[in-house]
């Protein structure tokens, strides 16, 4: 089932599952549309989990970390997370049905911010600013 759709690229559509990423490239009436599947392993948390980066690229938290997707990068695989290394334990130790995630992204200081909530959980939420380079340092 689909998890979340977005906005994403020049005039494409993401659709989303828990492991997998399609893309629409174009406006379905426009000739020469197509449905490319960009994984067959990261997909989207839930509705919320995606945010818009820089140049019309996009983060995506997927069940093993939040992935950068860019405009023409059509093979993503698991294992080239953004969070790999820093968040690992956080993503292992959580089951994607009992939490809503969001992720925003804040231009001036190039960070990712994660806020995490318990479903069944009264008052129970987490917050994780991820620092995403910008620079490619």
């Amino acid at each position: 089932p689909i998890t979340a759709m977005f906005p994403f690229g020049e005039s494409g559509l993401m659709m989303a599952g828990r492991g997998s990423l399609t893309f629409l490239t174009a406006d379905p009436v426009v000739s020469g549309a197509q449905m490319v599947r960009m994984s067959n392993g990261v997909g989207v948390m839930g509705p919320d989990a995606w945010c818009q980066g820089p140049e019309k690229t996009c983060y995506v938290a997927s069940g093993d970390g939040v992935y950068l997707i860019q405009p023409n990068q059509f093979n993503i695989q698991r294992g080239q997370s953004v969070t790999t290394g820093r968040l690992d334990a956080f993503f292992t130790g959580i089951n994607p049905s009992e939490i809503d995630l969001h992720l925003a992204y804040d231009p001036p200081r190039g960070t990712i911010v994660m806020y995490v909530n318990q479903l069944h959980t009264l008052h129970t939420s987490h917050n994780h600013a991820v620092v995403v380079d910008l620079q490619g340092d």
